[in-house]
């Protein structure tokens, strides 16, 4: 096996074991969260800002959004003619087994 091999075996074997602490800090974080917001729901409390954290409770709302597919099936001229095309640019894609 190539130098550059074991390298690259070793950098991969740092990324799945941070990439595990982080599923795991993630998990921490989650159920933080949770339990704040039932305390602050609890005592009816709409805004946090204190020691480093600032949270505040958003309102249920409607959101009103445009269905592109609908208008691409329903008029597909029209569809070409406000479509936009962007370049995305490549990279890596990383999947964690």
């Amino acid at each position: 096996m190539s130098k550059e091999l074991k390298e690259l075996d070793m950098i991969a074997m740092e990324l799945v074991a941070l990439n595990e602490q982080l599923a795991f800090l993630q998990e921490q974080i989650n159920d933080s969260k949770a339990n704040f917001e039932k305390v602050m729901s609890d005592m009816n409390i709409a805004k946090y800002n204190k020691n480093g954290l600032k949270v505040s409770k958003t309102c249920e709302t409607i959101r009103e959004s445009f269905d592109s597919k609908k208008l691409k099936e329903d008029n597909p001229d029209m569809y070409k003619k406000y479509i936009k095309k962007s370049k995305v640019k490549g990279g890596y894609r990383y999947k964690y087994e």
